[in-house]
């Protein structure tokens, strides 16, 4: 085994332990503010949905010592089952960001876990983004270990499985573990990884974030009480790495490359316009764009083509959804509501939308397509085609630079999207005192207060 190989747990752990505030980039600590306060925002928004009525009151029933805020909810609970209800409330739209050249959602369980125990805590502001920014960049590291998309491939959710790892470091960061419990939270987190896209479209997937959150708090608590775990799962001949990634397809060299070059991902974060997968904003982004430039309306629509990358065929699966929740994975869905509406909102993700007999009718004209010339993240975009009945042949397709998934929002469009989301559980006054307190983040004293703003 390779020195590098046998060092990857430790030198990940001790990345992690020793970045401190003053290390991250002016680009990280903007980005990381920017997360927290969509990832307050979606909360919020899930929170009144099935699911998050759901978790809500299953968190509450198991009746925990009251130390951590259920957002929503109006109670506190032990600081595992906040990050569990709050992880899945963050995710319960597919609204929250991502970090794309990884097909990966990091605000829904990092925010939950450094919420959890921060809150417990009393942390710092800064404290809260410098644990969120090394969580995130434990996640980029083991993500650049793999050498191919084997394991997404397979059926594993990275958000649920690589995520576990990025939680327990998070939490690890928090409660200021060393780097031998740290290694150990780590080890303790790679046993409890799970989650399987065959889920997608459903309640479960959502729930992965949750579970994520949950298992780096647990992994951090136990590992600062002293429990044991292997100290080298990163490198471990049955380790995460050999498991998840499977063999030949990981270098752990590429690890270390990752943590010399610290944050180099910042740019690949984007928050997300849409309430719908990420792989549909682009094919959303041209259809808009051509209902706009062309006029076009329903009624002149002969049928719709969308050439996506092939991979993305099994991401965007529902051909025929029935529910919101299928609607935000399929193209036909997607495309429909844009050219029906002429604008993609919050609220076309519900059943009652994806019933209506227009939507319907539009959605069986849409066929979509595998282009293998188109990219999996970045680069040429998926191309829309709308032919007309008197027979125009109109296209559009939304290039952007390598690893870069879609327009980022501006900052304008982000502050309405946080306000549009907590408008469903807080007051003009209290969505205004929340937003100034997310944009000061680095000053504020204690995040109690922040967290108290946002669940007033």
């Amino acid at each position: 085994m390779s020195r590098d190989a046998v060092e990857a747990t430790e030198a990940l752990a001790s990345a992690v332990v020793k970045g401190g505030f003053g290390d991250l980039p002016t680009d990280a600590v903007a980005a990381v503010k920017s997360s927290i306060l969509d990832g307050f925002g979606v909360a919020m928004a899930g929170s009144v949905e099935p699911l998050g009525k759901v978790i809500t009151a299953y968190v509450k029933d198991l009746g925990g010592h009251p130390q951590a805020t259920v957002l929503g909810g109006g109670f506190r609970t032990s600081p595992p089952d906040a990050a569990l209800a709050n992880g899945a409330m963050i995710h319960a739209l597919d609204y929250d960001d991502s970090l794309q050249i990884f097909s990966f959602h990091f605000t829904s369980f990092l925010l939950p876990t450094v919420l959890a125990l921060g809150e417990r805590k009393g942390i710092s502001g800064k404290q809260a983004i410098t644990a969120f920014a090394y969580g995130l960049e434990a996640a980029a590291a083991v993500f650049r270990a793999a050498t191919s998309r084997h394991d997404y491939d397979r059926g594993w959710h990275r958000t649920a499985t690589v995520g576990t790892l990025a939680a327990a470091a998070a939490g690890a960061k928090v409660l200021e573990l060393d780097v031998q419990q740290t290694r150990i939270a780590l080890g303790i987190a790679a046993s409890q990884a799970a989650g399987i896209r065959q889920n997608f479209g459903t309640m479960t997937k959502p729930l992965h974030s949750g579970l994520t959150a949950r298992n780096g708090v647990t992994a951090a608590m136990l590992a600062q009480r002293g429990w044991t775990a292997d100290p080298g799962v990163l490198e471990g001949p049955l380790g995460f790495c050999k498991v998840f990634f499977g063999d030949g397809h990981y270098d752990l060299a590429n690890l270390h490359a990752s943590l010399s070059r610290p944050f180099h991902y910042v740019s690949s974060i984007r928050i997300k316009k849409f309430s719908a997968c990420g792989q549909a904003a682009r094919p959303i982004e041209a259809m808009l764009s051509l209902v706009k430039e062309h006029d076009i309306r329903p009624e002149q629509v002969e049928r719709i083509e969308c050439g996506i990358n092939p991979g993305v065929m099994n991401i965007l699966v529902h051909s025929n959804p029935r529910t919101g929740l299928e609607g935000k994975f399929s193209a036909e869905f997607c495309l429909a509501v844009a050219l029906l509406g002429r604008k993609v909102v919050l609220d076309d993700f519900t059943d009652a939308r994806v019933n209506e007999p227009a939507v319907q009718s539009l959605m069986r004209k849409v066929r979509k397509y595998a282009d293998p010339e188109v990219p999996h993240h970045g680069g040429k975009g998926p191309t829309v085609t709308v032919i007309t009945t008197d027979g125009r042949k109109l296209c559009r397709r939304i290039d952007m630079e390598e690893d870069q998934p879609w327009p980022a929002p501006t900052e304008r469009e982000r502050i309405e999207k946080f306000r549009d989301c907590a408008k469903r559980v807080l007051n003009e006054r209290n969505i205004q005192d929340a937003l100034e307190l997310t944009q000061n983040l680095e000053n504020l004293q204690n995040v109690r207060q922040l967290v108290a703003a946002m669940s007033a």
